[in-house]
């Protein structure tokens, strides 16, 4: 599975079949002036994943490698470690010699490409993927040799592989990403708009998809359909949540997750300033927190029709996993302008919030929603921007697909927080599972 800072796992988008129903709702909807009958989502994670504790796993890989040199077995498993903590350097140097001593046994040509591309050896990433190909056609292993060629300046030979994934699936964040970012980031709204336009249904929901079409459609000065899309007063919630069971009041639930994620810092961090984890530890805190998010998201829902989510969003998912992550910033620290590509909806819950930035006149630390200049060769989006200035104890909420950024706090003090995502889940016919 390709891992990249913005979305460590990846999920498909919506079905086709599902695709075609959001568009018979909508339709129905519209003639009967009726709003759409909107269920509860059936969450799937009844319980949070468990932890890894990645260091102690490579340390033991280690060590069992030191006693047995040259097995196969015990390199992939060195290899597995370093790669899941995204230690690419040293899981490339492990899948290495495992691939020279298993020989024709060996078969993690994915992790092996995408460690060696992440290590800045994309030559190397590229034979790996060639390799695995011969033995199987995969889409991973198609995106991987995408990126690798894009990496090595062959740009334009490299769409063909990104396409070639996105049809075989089973994940589409990265070949859209891939094949949407370029376009839009050389101000080509008409060739961004039209790529949108002629996807397959299934994926015209994927959030990176509303986020590009609905950019594309604010630079060609359709501005109606762009704020349909984007809507910043009425698609984005704010409010406080109460502090869980057992916990005497909200400061004392942060302080507790402030001390659960700052002492689980994400196995790698390229930048200092900015510490984000989605494989962080699952305390008591967190799963507490976990559960409150689950309700305001029914409640956010509840009210699909009625805020106009209609006009952007198919009905909410019948059933969805939780993606928690933490984030930690400091001094300039940001995570540029993105949206969430596995989400349907996305949440943000503040749990700690520098004294300069709740004392400032002015928009430090702020979540800026709207704003996508960064990723669109500078256009500033018709829907304009909002900003949230967080409170300690607060949550929001928002479409996955609306850019957002955090304006630096300028201070290294953190700013603590917890995103969320809802995410669909769908198997290849359409239905839950």
């Amino acid at each position: 599975m390709l891992l990249t800072s913005e979305s460590p796992r990846i999920l498909p988008s919506y079905p086709a079949c599902a695709a075609r129903a959001t568009a018979t709702v909508h339709a129905d909807c519209r003639s009967a002036h009726r709003a759409p009958i909107v269920r509860a989502v059936r969450w799937l994670d009844s319980s949070l994943p468990p932890t890894v504790d990645h260091a102690t796993r490579i340390a033991d890989a280690e060590a069992q490698l030191s006693a047995q040199a040259h097995d196969a077995a015990t390199l992939l498993a060195l290899g597995d470690a370093c790669f899941e903590a995204r230690v690419y350097p040293r899981a490339r140097e492990a899948y290495r010699a495992a691939r020279e001593t298993a020989g024709d046994a060996f078969d993690r040509w994915v992790q092996l490409a995408e460690a060696s591309l992440w290590a800045g050896v994309p030559l190397e990433a590229l034979a790996a993927c060639e390799q695995g190909l011969r033995a199987r056609e995969s889409g991973e292993l198609r995106l991987l040799r995408g990126l690798a060629l894009r990496q090595l300046g062959l740009a334009d030979q490299a769409i063909p592989d990104f396409e070639r994934a996105l049809a075989l699936g089973p994940n589409a964040h990265g070949p859209l990403k891939a094949l949407l970012r370029p376009l839009a980031e050389r101000g080509d709204p008409v060739a961004l708009l039209a790529y949108c336009e002629q996807l397959d249904p299934r994926h015209r929901h994927n959030a990176l998809v509303l986020g590009y079409r609905a950019a594309a459609l604010s630079q060609l000065g359709r501005t109606d359909e762009a704020c349909a899309l984007v809507d910043l007063d009425r698609y984005v919630t704010w409010q406080p949540l109460e502090p869980p069971p057992g916990y005497a009041d909200i400061a004392t639930f942060n302080r507790a997750l402030a001390d659960a994620i700052l002492a689980d810092p994400p196995p790698v961090t390229p930048d200092a300033r900015v510490a984000i984890n989605y494989a962080a530890r699952t305390g008591p805190a967190l799963a507490e927190l976990r559960e409150r998010v689950r309700e305001v998201m029914a409640g956010y829902l509840a009210r699909y029709a009625t805020i106009g989510l209609d006009r952007a969003l198919p009905p909410p998912p019948p059933a969805a996993t939780m993606r928690v992550g933490t984030t930690v910033l400091v001094d300039d620290g940001s995570n540029r302008q993105h949206v969430h590509p596995t989400g349907y909806l996305s949440s943000v819950y503040y749990v700690h919030v520098p004294e300069s930035v709740r004392a400032a006149n002015d928009p430090r630390g702020s979540l800026q929603l709207g704003p996508c200049d960064q990723r669109t060769n500078g256009h500033r989006a018709c829907w304009g921007e909002r900003l949230i200035k967080p409170v300690e104890g607060w949550i929001v909420l928002f479409p996955s697909h609306i850019f957002h950024d955090v304006i630096p706090t300028g201070t290294s003090e953190p700013r603590i927080s917890v995103p969320m995502d809802l995410e669909p889940v769908w198997d290849a016919d359409g239905l839950t599972r």
